[in-house]
């Protein structure tokens, strides 16, 4: 890519941001969703959050193929793209951190997990294993960095080291999505989230993420860099595909499972009533299914059985799209579903907060939509900013920063 093209990319992406964090003050409000005793209390901002948060443990997962397990892809690729994908992981933490802390109403809000944490709180320890999951992606990042950057001996036990380091990423990654997922599967109070397998789901959906995006941002990446990877293109029909098809039929059977043990618990099943019949359906037989898991899955055996980067590429692009639908469906719907049920006896103990009970239909307002776009344009704009002052190539020697030098 010309420098004239990547400026015009990055004034492009400035114009976004620029025009869509105009709309913050709107969503300035002193109170959180709970206690306007709004029915939908986790809006659109939610399940962005959740969707970039399992790109960016995903992405880590994957990688742990290389950095953990020692698998270096057709003709040692893993080692040329590594810390772009790696330095993708890390950066997608941004757009998951943006609209949670939007999401409070006011930013200063999230403080309340440092000067009163709760060790009960799922939500306290997000907090926690965020920066646990961020510091551990920025050291495994350096350290490649540096071990590229300077000759293997002066960097004393290089390799344990290196190995050290991500294993304990690895296991921030599955204690991240673990936890993000028991978030929701502690939260009684919805019944269609409530259950251990949303910590199972989230873990295998993060993977699933993980390679979709991948698989999308580094051709993309090197396309605009002029560049052909010797190894890219089967790593992406072999490698990831293979994943993408293993996590599709985990994802599949983990739904699947929980619509035949729901349907004699009633509060649950209302749920999936929500997403086979009611105002749902269509995202999630069409997306979620459809496009979202059998289309995906085909192609990726398509690409896979013939050595073809372009079916797993294509997968990858309806994965990413209807990941998010499926992350956005399964929050909004399962607190519509709470709503439409009727619960007799037991409304007051599962309603502390007394929100409105009756079918609702819920529809982001246009300043939700505009500060996704924001959080999308931001994670677009830092992406290609540390690209550009990152050395992330193999064998690149530091220009910018001194702590790599």
């Amino acid at each position: 890519m010309s420098k004239a093209a990547l400026y015009l990319w990055l004034i492009i992406l400035l114009i976004i941001i620029g025009a869509t964090i105009s709309y913050l003050p709107a969503y300035y409000h002193d109170m959180e969703p709970w206690q306007t005793k709004d029915a939908i209390a986790w809006g659109v901002m939610v399940p962005t959050y959740a969707y970039f948060a399992l790109i960016a443990t995903g992405a880590s997962t994957v990688n742990s193929l290389y950095t953990v397990f020692g698998y270096k892809g057709p003709k040692n690729v893993f080692e040329k793209i590594i810390k772009h994908a790696i330095w993708l992981s890390l950066i997608s933490l941004i757009p998951a951190w943006t609209p949670i802390l939007l999401d409070l109403g006011r930013l200063d809000h999230f403080t309340a997990m440092l000067t009163s944490f709760n060790y009960e709180s799922r939500i306290a320890w997000m907090g926690v294993l965020y920066v646990f999951f961020a510091i551990m992606v920025l050291i495994e990042l350096i350290h490649h960095i540096l071990e590229d950057a300077h000759e293997p001996s002066k960097l004393e036990k290089a390799g344990a080291l290196g190995l050290t380091i991500s294993l304990i990423t690895l296991l921030a990654d599955l204690l991240l999505d673990g936890n993000l997922g028991a978030v929701f599967g502690s939260s009684t109070a919805v019944p269609a989230w409530s259950g251990g397998y949303v910590s199972v789901l989230f873990v295998v959906m993060a993977i699933f993420m993980g390679a979709a995006w991948l698989t999308i941002y580094l051709p993309i990446l090197y396309a605009s860099m002029g560049k052909e990877v010797n190894g890219l293109r089967e790593l992406i029909a072999k490698t990831y595909g293979k994943v993408m098809m293993i996590v599709i039929l985990a994802v599949g059977f983990i739904i699947g499972w929980e619509a035949i043990t729901s349907y004699d618990y009633p509060p649950r099943w209302e749920y999936f009533n929500e997403v086979f019949h009611g105002g749902f359906s269509g995202y999630f037989w069409w997306f979620v299914v459809g496009l979202g898991l059998v289309v995906p899955f085909f192609l990726a055996a398509w690409g896979y059985v013939k050595n073809n980067m372009g079916p797993t590429y294509v997968a990858s692009i309806i994965s990413a799209i209807s990941g998010y639908i499926f992350v956005y469906t399964f929050v909004i719907a399962g607190q519509i579903a709470r709503i439409s049920f009727d619960y007799g006896g037991l409304t007051n103990n599962f309603n502390p907060y007394h929100v409105r009970f009756y079918p609702y239909h819920f529809t982001p307002s246009r300043v939700e939509v505009y500060l996704v776009a924001f959080s999308v344009a931001l994670w677009a704009f830092l992406v290609t900013i540390g690209e550009m002052i990152l050395p992330l190539e193999k064998g690149e020697k530091p220009k910018h920063l001194w702590i790599f030098k």
